[in-house]
């Protein structure tokens, strides 16, 4: 939500979390709020800056960071580096990759094909709705680019 700040838009999905008997406890969703922008490495003047404006790759990491926050075992996340610059880019491939490894399931989806071997174990290619392909790391690009062309 782009009028509200960082540390608002970070605990939007949990706010059990940070309330006791219905009173937001503004300590602990700074806390909160200051863990997630460092992990995330968002960049921003403080966590009350108003999310809208930030860059675009920032207003991505504190989207993620909110469903990092909430415990969510599984992330579905559709063209996240979608019109970000490179520095963020490569933060959001570091950032799935630890997910990974601490055993979250990630759906990565995206149409930059040069990223998926970046940050994908397994590879499924779609043609009308069902799966027509499956790649496992490590992926060769232009093989990956060979099939997807051969699909369509």
């Amino acid at each position: 939500i782009p009028w509200l700040g960082v540390d608002e838009n970070t605990v939007l999905t949990n706010r059990q979390k940070i309330s006791a008997n219905g009173v937001l406890q503004w300590s602990t969703i700074r806390r909160l709020t200051e863990e997630v922008m460092q992990r995330m490495t968002v960049k921003a003047a403080s966590s009350e800056t108003p999310i809208g404006t930030l860059s675009g790759g920032n207003q991505q990491k504190v989207v993620i960071g909110r469903w990092v926050y909430a415990a969510s075992q599984i992330l579905l996340l559709d063209e996240p580096t979608r019109g970000v610059d490179i520095e963020a880019k490569q933060q959001i491939y570091r950032i799935v990759r630890e997910l990974a490894a601490e055993g979250k399931s990630v759906v990565f989806i995206s149409s930059e094909v040069e990223e998926l071997p970046l940050v994908c174990d397994r590879i499924l290619l779609l043609q009308h709705g069902t799966f027509s392909q499956e790649f496992h790391a490590p992926v060769n690009v232009d093989e990956l680019m060979s099939a997807i062309l051969s699909v369509h």
